[in-house]
C-alpha cells in the first residue's frame, strides 16, 4: 500500500505483521493457536520440560539391517546437495561483493 513508499528503514513485511498482531490482540478475535491444536487433540497443551532419555532407540538398530545401501546413498546425496548450495552461495556472495572468497 502506502507505507514500503513511506520508509525504507522498516521492512513491510514486519510491519504487516505487527498490524495483524494488534488487530487480533485488541479485537479480541478467537484465533487458532499451536497450544489450542494440541488441547483441541485432547493434550494438556504446552509443557515445557527437558527431553528424557529414550532407552527403547536401541532397539532399533536391529531394523536397519538390510537397509544400509539406502541410509549410505541418501546421505552422499544430501551431503553433494549441501556442498552444491555452500558453493552456490559462494559465488553468488563473489559476485556480490565483486571479491574471491578464500578457503582458510
Amino acid at each position: 500500500m502506502y507505507y514500503p513508499k513511506s520508509t525504507k528503514k522498516v521492512p513491510a513485511a514486519l510491519v504487516a505483521i505487527i498490524v495483524v498482531a494488534l488487530i487480533t490482540i485488541f479485537g479480541a478475535l478467537d484465533v487458532s493457536t499451536v497450544g489450542s491444536f494440541i488441547t483441541d487433540g485432547g493434550g494438556n497443551g504446552l509443557q515445557g520440560s527437558l527431553p528424557t532419555f529414550q532407552v527403547q532407540i536401541f532397539g532399533l538398530f536391529d531394523t536397519l539391517v538390510g537397509h544400509w545401501d539406502l541410509i549410505l546413498s541418501t546421505a552422499v546425496l544430501l551431503a553433494a546437495v549441501g556442498l552444491i548450495e555452500s558453493l552456490m552461495t559462494l559465488n553468488l556472495i563473489d559476485e556480490m561483493t565483486e571479491t574471491r572468497g578464500t578457503w582458510k
